[in-house]
């Protein structure tokens, strides 16, 4: 078996539990496009906050405001997170999370981000993990072979994507089998 050298994880629903935001755009027309753009890091967060307090019937004070609690509905993932932090091997951070909530999680959660080797993020590298370029953009800056690398998620179609790239992946169940399953790839506490 080929040993790993680095482990991505996703935050999200593995080292923290899923956000609880997703209420704050019920049954808005135009809301999806628009946090694709600002997710994708295409548009800035005063432009994000520009054309999305007006879908809500807000001032961009008053949505902003709202838009931080509505992400505020996260904890951490305690077994997930003393598995990360046992682990001797490089790891990295891939999200989804948008700047302002990544703001949040730097401020709320600073001991994930610092024993980090980096942070892939959406809006930083300019690409989505639903897209395969992410996977080739972590390969490359990691610099190691993709069957070096190891990444972590609750989502199957995002390991699915991975693992077209040579990433070695690992669906994220539970807490419980994390450790088990991360010595089966031969990584080291």
């Amino acid at each position: 078996m080929l040993q790993i050298k680095a482990v991505v994880w996703d935050i999200g629903g593995v080292l923290l539990t899923d956000p609880q935001y997703k209420d704050f755009w019920k049954n808005i027309d135009g809301s999806k496009k628009l946090r694709e753009l600002f997710g994708s890091g295409k548009i800035s967060v005063l432009e994000f906050v520009k054309q999305a307090s007006p879908l809500l019937g807000l001032s961009e004070e008053k949505f902003l405001e709202k838009y931080k609690e509505a992400y505020c509905v996260i904890n951490k993932n305690e077994g997930a997170c003393n598995v990360y932090s046992l682990m001797k091997i490089p790891k990295y951070i891939l999200s989804d999370t948008n700047p302002i909530h990544l703001e949040h999680l730097h401020k709320s959660f600073p001991e994930i981000f610092e024993s980090s080797k980096g942070t892939f993020a959406s809006p930083e590298i300019g690409i989505r993990k639903s897209n395969p370029l992410a996977y080739k953009f972590i390969i490359e800056k990691i610099g190691f072979s993709p069957n070096e690398i190891l990444l972590i998620d609750n989502k199957q179609e995002v390991l699915d994507l991975a693992a077209k790239e040579g990433i070695r992946t690992l669906l994220f169940e539970n807490c419980k089998k994390l450790k088990k399953d991360l010595s089966d790839f031969g990584v080291d506490f």
